[in-house]
């Protein structure tokens, strides 16, 4: 009788196990602005008096672009990790954003403004020609200079080709 017992525990015990091991696949949730979203290698211009756009060959710099703490769709943040080393909050409106001397949230003490803000999908090529989304924004920080700046490029593929 003990032997019985015994063969019908581990059955019990096994089937408890096998049927644990069966879960339903999670619900994916994405931020507000996942499309707004990523990391992106971005070359620097800068506006002469003339209104025209000179490329000082500086190099591509890596900006995030995220959601905000309460995930709001109509707001996101830029952190320029490598050029100025600033992080602000804008206003979105679509794939369009913008800010009005919105404050620095990395320490510093420059509010910037940002106009002509565009996230354009699959706008952008690559250095290795894959189709990517682009970006595209101006943007002056008056506190430390009044000249007007354009960052624009696309989004990181991960491939190692496009690496910069």
């Amino acid at each position: 009788m003990k032997n019985k017992v015994y063969k019908l525990f581990v059955i019990v015990i096994s089937m408890g196990i096998i049927t644990a091991c069966e879960l339903d696949d999670p619900e994916i949730e994405y931020t507000a602005v996942t499309e707004l979203s990523g990391e992106w290698y971005v070359q620097y211009e800068y506006q002469e008096t003339d209104g025209s756009w000179t490329n000082p060959h500086w190099g591509y710099y890596t900006v995030i672009t995220s959601n905000t703490a309460d995930n709001s769709e109509a707001e996101m943040l830029i952190n320029d990790t490598e050029g100025w080393g600033t992080m602000y909050k804008v206003t979105v409106n679509g794939f369009n954003f913008s800010a009005t001397e919105a404050s620095e949230l990395s320490g510093g003490s420059a509010n910037v403004t940002v106009t002509n803000g565009i996230v354009i999908q699959d706008g952008g090529l690559s250095t290795s020609g894959v189709v990517t989304d682009s970006i595209h924004f101006e943007f002056v920080q008056p506190d430390d200079d009044p000249t007007v700046y354009r960052a624009s490029g696309v989004r990181r593929t991960g491939f190692l080709e496009d690496e910069h």
